[in-house]
């Protein structure tokens, strides 16, 4: 090849190149922009799911709950209606807060987790009692009631020091609730100090002093994540402002867990303090480990939930424990062993939170889920690498919708954006039920379908503006309807060829309109023109033709073409119609307007004829040509002789199924060899009688017969004439019969 033919291909390529960029740039503008807001959106959102993405967790959560196991050593002991019903309403003395612990214990439980605050003073001690008996009772006098710690206190303090409790303090937004945190744990942080990842309380409400020191282990109750009003996380560690200053608090679960193993803190693993830690990134939490048992966390010492919902094998009622002299060996098979968490359930004491599965829980059940999925090894995991496949997710949707769309196809565009939703939220399904991996699928998703939406608007709106061009270089010459059609495939349908197919045509004539012309000045005569041509038009298209041409006050039109109409008989006669009904519209009008009546007669026939683009290169017209448009401009033309308002050929009326019509003559048609039965259609076949329209047919029979075998013609036409009816002239009608029986 030489050099300037291959100088002229490269030309010729880069040409192309620049034509389809300057083509397509909107669509990549689109997909930059779009690309780049969802991919920033994602990053504002951190480690955490959108308010979609939560909505797509817990429908995912009601869908595959996690399975419960029986097995696992956790159990709840709730202080419930059945509790109250028996002992009395809350708060119970410190006495049976004591024997309750000292069953418990006997029963064989691991460990204790109260997730009750015991705020204030036992006020059913004795030297309390008294004193709340004096209050109000004139008759004696006053006693002031004891600051010390009360005795029911003190004992329930004896009780807890024999070992294996843990109380719970709850956070305050108010520092001046903070009392003394009692920290009955170490801590050992591998990476740098988890404070400043850590949610932050300025205070707590805690239990007597006399208890948290007593205590083996102390903790936040509650859940602990209040960012919703659904607990999706409960937090595992906060850092709180107590009177010996910023102290890292776990959650009263996890003490519960760290007494069950006999451990002595919490370890912490930082991302900084990982193999392959990012040390540009802010530090956050990777995981913890309390004794043998690990549990990966949010970067901000959260717990992901994947909740088991309601079990009654994870509760025991208080009243059951704190029944019967003796332990119960039923009862020591349930508690035995266990993690024990005590929470008040009973209505009105309970604080419930909503959870993802759509009910409402106190929150020691909430913690017994999480101490239940730590255990179990089924924790609900969005590792700190979530982020990253969801980014590569969302780049790989909305590339796979641009690929798509570049097809110029809406179903290719369509079918690529189910697939790529369907991937995307197929695999965070397959994640979180085989894997327990928390991945949202929503950013991709939702770009995907913005750049779908926005790319195939595009697409459309330049489809348009494509169309327009075509439609305004070729309005000039063709119909509406071709133009319609050449816009769709304008290089293989701009060709001047034909097709053979069968048509309905129709001619459709203004009555009178030459010597109208004369009397109507030009600026009344084309409106009123306009106004006719334009009322037929609109039945012509509403019944599914096609509007060939306006030959001055006469319309021609076709049916089964270009668009094919397997009933293109049925539709002209249902058009012809129409038409008579829009006359009489028109009449109406016109007669409000000092205007003269409008009077239309119609010719109907069908046949085969030759339809397509036909004319020269200045000039194209979508027409038909054939014997069937030659019968049907002659039957038009027969209308006034006949006295008829529509004639109707012998094919049409055959193919028309449904209609009612009188056979008229059998005709001699101008400039062809073949006569044509004429019919005249009267309507739909309805089954009413019409008594005129068959008087009118016998006699015309009775006249053809004349006519066949020599018979009294007159006699026949006489009978022709007499037979009146309101859908032909019948004068007109043997005048036209007479001077064919003449003329033979």
């Amino acid at each position: 090849m030489s050099d300037d033919a291959r100088g002229r291909g490269w030309s010729r390529a880069r040409g192309g190149w620049t034509r389809r960029a300057r083509r397509n740039w909107p669509q990549a503008v689109a997909f930059v922009c779009i690309l780049g807001a969802a991919l920033a959106s994602q990053a504002a959102q951190g480690s955490r799911l959108s308010a979609l993405g939560n909505l797509m967790a817990d429908a995912f959560q009601r869908a595959a709950p996690r399975p419960y196991d029986p097995e696992i050593p956790v159990r709840v002991v709730a202080v419930d209606a059945a509790s109250l019903a028996v002992y009395g309403q809350w708060p119970w003395p410190r006495t049976y807060v004591a024997e309750l612990i000292e069953r418990l214990r006997a029963l064989g439980a691991a460990s204790i987790a109260f997730d009750i605050l015991f705020a204030e003073p036992d006020r059913t001690s004795p030297e309390r009692a008294e004193a709340q008996a004096r209050l109000f009772d004139a008759r004696r006098a006053p006693v002031e009631p004891p600051t010390g710690d009360t005795a029911h206190d003190a004992h329930l303090a004896r009780v807890i020091a024999q070992g294996g409790v843990a109380l719970a303090a709850l956070p305050s937004g108010e520092a001046g609730a903070t009392r003394l945190f009692e920290r009955k744990y170490g801590f050992v942080v591998a990476g740098s100090d988890p404070s400043a990842a850590l949610p932050r309380h300025p205070g707590i409400e805690g239990p007597l002093p006399i208890l948290s020191r007593a205590a083996a282990g102390f903790g936040l109750g509650g859940v602990g994540v209040g960012e919703s009003a659904v607990a999706r996380r409960a937090q595992m560690y906060a850092v709180v402002e107590a009177e010996e200053g910023p102290v890292i608090a776990p959650a009263l679960a996890l003490e519960a867990l760290r007494l069950a193993q006999g451990a002595g803190g919490h370890f912490l693993r930082m991302s900084d303090g990982s193999a392959g830690g990012d040390a540009s990134a802010a530090p956050a939490l990777l995981d913890a480990r309390v004794g043998a048992v690990s549990i990966p966390l949010s970067p901000d010492g959260a717990m992901w939930l994947r909740y088991a919902g309601p079990r009654p094998e994870r509760i025991v009622s208080a009243a059951d424990i704190l029944a019967g002299p003796a332990p119960d060996p039923a009862l020591a098979a349930r508690i035995g062993g266990r993690i024990v968490l005590v929470g008040a359930t009973a209505p009105g004491l309970a604080r419930l939170v909503e959870t993802p599965l759509g009910t409402a829980v106190d929150s020691v059940i909430v913690q017994a889920e999480a101490l239940e999925q730590a255990l179990g090894g089924g924790v609900l995991r969005r590792p700190d690498w979530s982020r990253g496949v969801e980014r590569l997710a969302l780049v790989a949707a909305c590339l796979a919708t641009l690929l798509a769309a570049a097809s110029g196809s809406a179903l290719v565009g369509a079918l690529a954006l189910a697939g790529a939703l369907t991937a995307l939220f197929g695999g965070a399904w397959v994640a979180f039920t085989r894997y327990d991996l928390l991945l949202s699928p929503v950013h991709p998703a939702l770009a995907a379908a913005a750049q779908y939406a926005a790319l195939t608007a595009l697409t459309v709106a330049r489809s348009r503006r494509e169309s327009g061009a075509v439609r305004a270089q070729f309005a000039r010459f063709v119909a509406p309807e071709v133009v319609a059609e050449l816009t769709e495939d304008p290089e293989s349908r701009l060709a001047a060829r034909g097709v053979e197919r069968e048509l309905t045509v129709m001619f459709c004539d203004a009555r009178g309109f030459a010597g109208l012309s004369e009397t109507l000045p030009t600026d009344r005569l084309i409106p009123y023109l306009n106004r006719v041509l334009a009322a037929v038009s609109e039945e012509v298209l509403a019944h599914g033709g096609t509007v060939d041409k306006y030959i001055g006050d006469c319309v021609m039109a076709f049916w089964n073409a270009p668009l094919p109409a397997a009933d293109h008989a049925d539709r002209a006669l249902r058009a012809m119609f129409a038409i008579r009904a829009a006359q009489e519209r028109l009449n109406a009008e016109f007669a409000a307007q000092g205007l003269p009546p409008l009077t239309l007669g119609v010719g109907v026939n069908t046949g085969v004829c030759s339809v397509g683009l036909m004319g020269g290169p200045r000039r194209l017209e979508y027409s038909c040509v054939g014997d069937a448009v030659n019968v049907a401009s002659r039957l038009q033309d027969l209308t006034k002789d006949y006295g008829a308002w529509n004639l109707v050929g012998e094919a049409t009326f055959r193919a028309a199924r449904g209609w009612r019509g009188v056979a008229l003559d059998v005709a001699a048609i101008r400039g062809r060899a073949r006569p044509e039965r004429i019919w005249t259609v009267a309507g739909p076949e309805d089954g009413a009688p019409r008594p005129d329209l068959d008087a009118l047919q016998a006699a015309l029979d009775a006249a053809a017969r004349a006519r066949a075998q020599g018979g009294d013609l007159d006699a026949a036409l006489d009978r022709v004439e007499s037979a009146a009816s309101a859908d032909v002239d019948v004068v007109r009608l043997r005048r036209a019969l007479g001077g064919r029986a003449g003329s033979a």
